[in-house]
């Protein structure tokens, strides 16, 4: 397979301003894909991983990063896949281990893989491949696991000829490992309303969304990727019927990566390719025209809440309004040398009769329905008050940072 592997052929300009805007010149490195899957079978997932006794201790890793970056043709740029580097590591008993080998064997033959002079690398054109096999896991020596008596480990690493992982994106996965099962949460008691009218009386608020508008859009679901890498073997819709892939005789993934190379890699680009190419939906620009209408404080989604809770603090400070005669504070930096002289306040003026609501009644859009009335902008956390009479309070419209 030759590397870069084009995702997407002949960029029009719009959507060479997209990489460029997006992940060119982004805030992170877009440009990288990264997974990781752990599958471990003891008494916490017995039900998916098939666990029955103390000797079942059967595990299964899988870390991929990819890097993307534009590749010059001859009419325009394209997307390639410009790094590649898939790492799977399998631990089950000492027989199903050599069968697993023997299968590689076969794969790479079948694969027209090239056995490098000093055995257990392979080359195929721009992709090496290296296969470990360990009595006792390194990583497992220096976490203090043990393992039952009979289990050995086979480690796979397939990757572009000129890439070479450094030691934080080694470990990675294995420091998910340590984290331990993932605690599922516990369903709540949300309260259902027959019409969302009512939040106009709770605005501002954030907004968290799932999946759901990306699924609308046409990227794929997040159980896809675990097609595409064999993480479960999908029984039915219920998750209590997606089984672990545990038995490294059970598992296709290398098979079908080192037998067919170009094929296997089209699905792994899948996900990177249906999000570059997916275009907003309607549901995606309401939140944008209430954020616009400073009814929603921040826009959210349900992957940054963790980070977003984490930096609570921080964010209550740096983002209070600046007000004349203050400054801003800054978080974790105290500044040295003689402390400074604060500047006289300045007499207050006089805000001036009050403003007519941006978006009195509906607002446009897809939204529209959610304001039925007069809506004021009021700072997060205090509740929206209205006058006898329907008359809102007389208080300054919040400045725009607070939104």
């Amino acid at each position: 397979m030759d590397i870069p592997y084009i995702v997407i052929d002949q960029l029009t300009p719009d959507q060479q301003q997209v990489w460029k805007t997006y992940f060119g010149d982004a805030d992170r490195p877009r440009y990288i894909e990264e997974g990781i899957w752990r599958r471990t079978q003891e008494r916490a997932t017995a039900d998916q991983s098939g666990w029955t006794a103390a000797d079942d201790a059967r595990r299964r890793i899988i870390h991929y990063r990819y890097r993307y970056g534009l590749v010059p043709t001859t009419a325009a740029p394209a997307i390639g896949l410009t790094d590649l580097y898939l790492y799977h590591s399998a631990t089950a008993p000492a027989d199903e281990i050599d069968a697993h080998h023997d299968a590689l064997w076969d794969s790479l033959a079948t694969g027209g893989w090239k056995e490098a002079p000093g055995g257990f690398l392979w080359t195929r054109r721009d992709l090496k491949c290296r296969i470990t096999e360990h009595d006792a896991h390194p990583q497992d020596k220096a976490a203090g696991r043990t393992l039952p008596v009979g289990y050995r480990s086979l480690d796979v690493q397939i990757a572009s000829v000129s890439y070479a992982p450094p030691p934080a994106v080694r470990q990675l996965p294995w420091n998910v490992l340590s984290t331990g099962i993932r605690c599922k949460d516990r369903p709540g008691t949300p309260t259902r309303v027959p019409d969302l009218s009512v939040l106009a009386d709770l605005l501002p608020f954030q907004v968290e969304i799932g999946c759901g508008t990306s699924v609308e859009a046409g990227i794929p679901p997040l159980h896809r990727l675990h097609e595409i890498y064999r993480v479960t073997d999908r029984q039915g819709h219920e998750p209590r019927e997606h089984r672990f892939t545990l038995s490294p005789t059970a598992d296709t993934l290398l098979h079908e990566l080192l037998a067919e190379p170009e094929e296997k890699t089209a699905e792994f680009v899948e996900m990177f390719r249906a999000c570059f190419l997916a275009e907003p939906t309607p549901a995606m620009w309401a939140p944008r025209e209430l954020m616009d209408a400073r009814q929603f404080r921040r826009p959210g989604h349900h992957q940054q809440l963790r980070r977003a809770r984490g930096a609570r603090r921080a964010r209550r400070v740096l983002h209070t309004p600046i007000r004349p005669g203050r400054t801003r504070r800054r978080v974790g930096r105290r500044r040295q040398g003689p402390p400074r002289r604060r500047p006289a306040p300045r007499p207050r003026q006089d805000p001036g009769p009050r403003r007519r609501p941006r978006h009195a009644g509906r607002l446009p859009g897809p939204g529209g329905s959610l304001a039925r009335r007069p809506v004021y902008a009021v700072p997060a956390g205090r509740t929206p008050g209205r006058r006898p009479g329907g008359q809102p309070p007389a208080k300054r419209r919040p400045p725009s940072s607070t939104c």
